[in-house]
């Protein structure tokens, strides 16, 4: 069975050994560089500080890919919301780019969203991550027009199967919140 919190990748060369897995406390310093350094290009208004980072952990939660060396290559992070999960566009250190971290980060977020009763994930673009358009339309996202310049995405990934209901919302949270404070500490 894989872990919820870990799965290894059979990646072979500098990513042998490379691991995805949940977002704890611990990882501020090295997810905001990450997201500073993944972000440079964009001219985004908004700083990726360490209060920032630790809002989106308290608010919800982030997936990493992280190296033998402790280092930090990919994450995708996402808030909790009554429809689901926001997702923040992934953040990949720029030499990364194009090897598929994206893509496993997205399966396992998708997969334990599933598992944790959530339903549908949602994703906005800004006009400096437009780019990213058909990526995430490739990976199943769809294009949920607004009328604003936000491009705002939408996945489904939940099905009828899944028990929409508060008891089981709640068992799914305070799993979910035993978690992420086993890796915090």
């Amino acid at each position: 069975m894989i872990s919820e919190t870990e799965v290894y990748l059979a990646a072979e060369g500098e990513m042998e050994g490379a691991k995805l897995r949940l977002a704890g406390f611990k990882d501020i310093p090295q997810l905001s560089k990450l997201y500073q350094e993944a972000r440079a290009s964009q001219n985004t208004k908004q700083p990726e500080t360490e209060q920032a980072m630790e809002s989106w952990l308290e608010q919800g939660g982030a997936m990493l890919l992280e190296l033998k060396d402790g280092s930090i290559l990919g994450a995708v992070r996402w808030e909790d919301k009554p429809d689901g999960w926001q997702l923040d566009p992934i953040a990949t250190l720029p030499a990364y780019r194009q090897r598929g971290i994206g893509r496993w980060l997205l399966t396992v977020v998708e997969s334990l969203a599933i598992k944790r009763n959530i339903a549908s994930l949602r994703l906005d673009l800004n006009s400096e991550q437009q780019e990213a358009l058909p990526y995430y339309q490739r990976l199943g996202y769809s294009n949920q027009p607004n009328g604003d310049s936000v491009i705002h995405l939408h996945k489904r990934v939940g099905g009828i199967w899944q028990m929409q209901n508060e008891e089981t919302g709640q068992a799914a949270q305070d799993e979910t919140n035993d978690e992420v404070e086993a890796l915090q500490a």
